[in-house]
């Protein structure tokens, strides 16, 4: 696991990172004190991070090396993106943020038949790094999806 996987804001992983303490090891490797100082918090938070950064990770590989497997979105943000309300995505560059908003404006636009919500989206950028290409590829993937849910929707009525 990184960093950037720690569970803690997104500011205290970006005060993390600007400290130069990029790696989980390096952060174990820190006294509370020190870290503290480093980024600007108190020690009880210090130390509530390095609790963090210590724990084995249940997801760790044979071979030991980490991965950021996530299993569930929907408990990773506390039940979910919500319908009709305004939704914040934020952390350090390339961890995802413009591909998971492109993805649930196109998801949530899904007709009801087949299984989506049948709604609509507004994507706000305010970095200018949209692009319209990358939607095009986003929704022709779920286009695919749902032609071939639709033919296995098709078989299974038929064989009833």
């Amino acid at each position: 696991m990184e960093v950037g996987m720690l569970p803690i804001s997104t500011s205290k992983r970006g005060k993390l990172l600007a400290a130069g303490y990029t790696t989980l090891d390096a952060i174990a490797r820190a006294s509370p004190t020190h870290l503290a100082r480093d980024i600007d918090v108190s020690e009880s938070e210090a130390t509530e991070i390095l609790n963090l950064a210590s724990k084995p990770s249940a997801l760790e590989r044979p071979n030991g090396s980490h991965t950021a497997v996530v299993g569930d979105l929907d408990n990773i943000l506390g039940g979910g993106i919500k319908c009709k309300e305004v939704t914040e995505i934020g952390g350090v560059p390339g961890i995802g943020k413009t591909q998971i908003g492109i993805q649930l404006a196109v998801n949530v636009q899904i007709p009801q038949e087949y299984g989506g919500l049948g709604g609509k989206a507004i994507y706000i950028d305010t970095e200018g790094s949209f692009m319209v290409e990358r939607v095009l590829q986003i929704a022709e993937a779920c286009i695919e999806d749902m032609a071939e849910y639709s033919r296995h929707f098709h078989k299974d009525f038929q064989a009833l």
